[in-house]
């Protein structure tokens, strides 16, 4: 068994204990001291990248003033390409309700047989009149069973009078013709 005496003055015992902690105090404040010098060596050459930087940018705006002239080149072309494209949708829409009356006729002149001539063709909207003569009374028969056939006409109407008379008749046929058929 080890016996340990402690033989040193109660005041000597303070004085190791206050040294003790000045040399603590010492060792955070120098750490302390440390690191606050780092960030401030790190804040300057933040500081120095950032100038440099905007330096950087500034000389090359000084340098690129020659392209603003350049930039509202290209805008006014793109302003000129956008003022094309809506007139060629204004046109494409205009195109796209335009009807095609050949189509009409080439579908009449199919249908048209010898013996039947055509004096006066009017039309409202998709509604059809046409008159004119017949050299007999089965040829104009013969021309509206034709048109009912074909499938751009519907609605023929042939009034009964006008087949009364068996040579030289005298008709007024109304019809209509699909949309589709004319555009």
């Amino acid at each position: 068994m080890e016996i340990k005496l402690n033989l040193i003055p109660e005041y000597r015992k303070e004085e190791i204990r206050q040294t003790r902690r000045f040399g603590y105090v010492l060792k955070w404040e120098i750490q302390f001291s440390l690191i606050l010098i780092l960030l401030i060596i790190m804040l300057f050459s933040l500081n120095y990248m950032v100038k440099a930087n905007l330096q950087a940018v500034i000389d090359e705006n000084g340098n690129h003033s020659g392209n603003t002239g350049k930039y509202e080149k290209t805008k006014g072309y793109d302003n000129l390409i956008k003022d094309t494209n809506t007139k060629i949708s204004e046109i494409e829409k205009i195109q796209g309700d335009q009807l095609y009356w050949s189509n009409f006729f080439a579908k009449i002149n199919n249908a048209n047989s010898e013996g039947i001539t055509m004096e006066t063709i009017s039309n409202k909207d998709y509604s059809i009149t046409l008159s004119g003569k017949a050299e007999t009374r089965d040829k104009l028969i013969a021309f509206k069973e034709i048109l009912e056939k074909n499938n751009c006409f519907s609605e023929i109407i042939l009034p009964f009078s006008d087949i009364l008379s068996e040579k030289n008749v005298e008709f007024k046929m109304e019809l209509k013709i699909k949309p589709e058929c004319i555009k």
